[in-house]
């Protein structure tokens, strides 16, 4: 790749604000102006020629939530983990390895950070995070096929599903997790048998790929109302129809 911006390199700016998460939470993005985001795209574009692991399905082409729940459909259990402070958990020390690691100018570092860790904004933050992963999910691809189970990575949710999970497997994964320097939200780690609804990235699993009943009412309803609904809405019912279609097609 030819890095030519980097001889105008970029005023490092970001616009703040805050967006509602399905937890009634809100999430704060930074996000960078026009001429910092279009340099962090060229980096994109570049990071995303290097390969990723097979287990990972988050802000990848041709894979999404869809590909990810389709690796859990009928298992006897099902375990989902969060990590949490997913971005701001990339420090500067793991991206100067990792761009090093890909011979990359050292300008580049300053250019996806913000504050020493990647911004929740950056069109460059979830490549970056998820080649930061790649041993970490090496390390779980490993493990996993040890006992037999299945496993997944979506961004900051990592699935496992199969017939032997316990207390002694989820305190082993918190420690890989550990090892490769990320925090899981242990309270968001759930175990779930088939006798309940099995979900991954929000879709259910249990005996095949679905969207669950009340997200599906909820977006008939919302496309009887599209002309009211907010841009983020109606980008939402779109992304839900092209889930649907995923699932339809089987991908």
């Amino acid at each position: 790749m030819n890095f030519t911006f980097l001889s105008n390199l970029p005023e490092l700016t970001y616009r703040t604000y805050s967006i509602r998460k399905k937890n009634g939470k809100l999430r704060t993005i930074t996000a960078p102006n026009s001429y910092l985001k279009y340099c962090q795209r060229e980096i994109m574009d570049y990071l995303n020629t290097v390969p990723l692991s097979d287990s990972a399905h988050g802000f990848i082409e041709g894979r999404s939530i869809v590909s990810n729940a389709i690796n859990h459909v009928n298992k006897r259990y099902v375990l989902n983990i969060d990590l949490k402070d997913f971005f701001p958990s990339v420090t500067r020390d793991r991206v100067e390895n990792l761009f090093e690691e890909l011979n990359m100018p050292k300008e580049c570092v300053d250019v996806v950070l913000l504050n020493d860790v990647l911004p929740q904004g950056s069109p460059c933050s979830p490549v970056i995070s998820n080649l930061i992963c790649r041993d970490m999910d090496k390390d779980m691809e490993e493990y996993a096929l040890s006992l037999n189970l299945s496993y997944s990575r979506y961004a900051d949710d990592m699935t496992f599903s199969g017939d032997n999970i316990n207390r002694d497997v989820i305190n082993h994964i918190y420690s890989i997790v550990r090892k490769h320097k990320l925090i899981v939200n242990k309270e968001k780690t759930v175990v779930l048998g088939r006798h309940k609804r099995q979900l991954v990235t929000g879709l259910v699993v249990n005996e095949k790929v679905s969207i669950p009943k009340e997200t599906r009412k909820r977006v008939r309803a919302m496309m009887h109302q599209f002309d009211t609904l907010t841009e983020y809405e109606q980008q939402y019912l779109v992304g839900m129809n092209g889930i649907h279609q995923m699932i339809v097609k089987g991908t």
